[in-house]
């Protein structure tokens, strides 16, 4: 999907935002593709559908300063403030996870 994303917010040098096209894969495809990955159950970085992404998979280890027993598999694609998404089995590997999409800086029309 094309959309408009800010890319830059009015200040003293510039009145205007600066909004430029950016294209966005569909979350269903970004879900599939997380979820190879997590099959595969190894740290990997590099890019999807023009957008850098990182995944971890889980750690028997728990998080500094948390109540979980064990630190999630997370994937995340994206450059944020403009768009990203994280994928969290924050449940387990075993369980389905939960997916955030931060669009803030996305124009809500699309091209």
């Amino acid at each position: 999907m094309i959309a408009k994303a800010i890319v830059r917010q009015p200040n003293k040098l510039y009145k205007t935002p600066l909004i430029i096209p950016v294209c966005l894969p569909a979350i269903e495809e970004v879900e599939r593709f997380a979820k190879q990955l997590h099959a595969q159950g190894i740290e990997k970085t590099g890019e999807f559908a023009g957008w850098p992404y990182h995944y971890i998979p889980q750690s028997a280890l728990p998080p500094v300063e948390s109540a979980l027993t064990f630190t999630p598999a997370v994937f995340m694609l994206g450059a944020a403030p403009i768009w990203a998404v994280s994928i969290d089995w924050e449940n387990g590997d075993d369980q389905e996870p939960s997916v955030t999409v931060l669009d803030n800086g996305i124009v809500k029309e699309q091209l």
